[in-house]
This record gives C-alpha cells, structure tokens and sequence, in this order.
C-alpha cells in the first residue's frame, strides 16, 4: 500500500546504465516522503467527489489513506458536476 518504484533498464548494461540507476537510487533515497497519510477531497458547491483512485485503503468513502507517500505520488479523484456552474465564477478543489 505504498505506492512502490519500479525501474526498468533496457537491454541492461553496467557501463552504460551505471549512472541512471546512482540518480534513480538517490531520489529514491532522498525525495520527500511522510507516512500515515489520510486525506479527504473537497471542492466547490455543484462539484462531488465520486471516486478515489490510486493504491490506497479507504476508512470511508470520504476519505483515503496511504501507508507512505513521497512526492513522485499522484492522488487521483473523479469530480462529478452536480449543477450548471456560472461561466466567470472559478471553481476549487
């Protein structure tokens, strides 16, 4: 439930993929990353949030939680336009 990495090296050659895997394994090292996460989508009025995507456990369907996440994640969410929206008004999520 953390998302994982995966790396893929074609054709995988030591003197040629050497420095790509040092800079894949020091971001994967390095890069920002927290645990426990729980977070909730909200959004304007006449939008819902209908559905989570991505590796996660749902403690509601209001809610996601992840294990871990590190700043290479994505956090998807589907919006469902409930009610016609005025062409100048601006719209958050």
């Amino acid at each position: 439930m953390t998302g994982g990495s995966l790396y893929f090296y074609q054709n995988f050659d030591v003197t040629k993929h050497a420095e790509r895997i040092y800079y894949d394994l020091f971001r994967s090292l390095t890069r920002p990353t927290v645990s426990e996460v729980e977070y909730k989508a909200r959004c304007s009025t006449g939008l819902t949030v209908t559905e989570y995507i991505g590796g996660h456990m749902t403690s509601q369907t209001a809610s996601m939680q992840y294990a871990a996440l590190d700043s290479d994640k994505v956090l998807s969410f589907v919006l469902r336009n409930d009610e016609k929206l005025k062409e100048d008004s601006l719209v958050y999520f």
